[in-house]
C-alpha cells in the first residue's frame, strides 16, 4: 500500500494551528497545490473516512464551511 502523509513543524512560523475554523475554511476554499485543490482534498478525505465508518465532526464542520464559501463564489 502506498500512502501520502503530510507533517508540520509546530514551531514553524508557517504553522497555522491557532486559526479559527472560519479562517482555515477561507484558505482551503482558495488554495490549490500539485495534487489539486485543497477543497477537493478535504472533501475526498471526509468522504473516504465516512465510507470506512469514521465520522470526524471537526472535519465535517470544516467541509461545510468550505462548501459554503465555494457556493458563495459560484453565485
Amino acid at each position: 500500500m502506498r500512502v501520502l502523509g503530510f507533517v508540520v513543524d509546530q514551531g514553524s512560523a508557517f504553522y497555522s494551528g491557532g486559526l479559527a475554523p472560519e479562517q482555515v475554511a477561507d484558505t482551503l476554499a482558495a488554495a490549490a497545490g500539485h495534487w489539486g485543490s485543497c477543497a477537493e482534498y478535504l472533501h475526498n478525505t471526509v468522504s473516504h473516512l465516512e465510507a470506512l465508518g469514521i465520522h470526524d465532526g471537526n472535519l465535517w464542520r470544516l467541509q461545510e464551511l468550505v462548501a459554503a464559501r465555494l457556493s458563495e463564489k459560484a453565485e
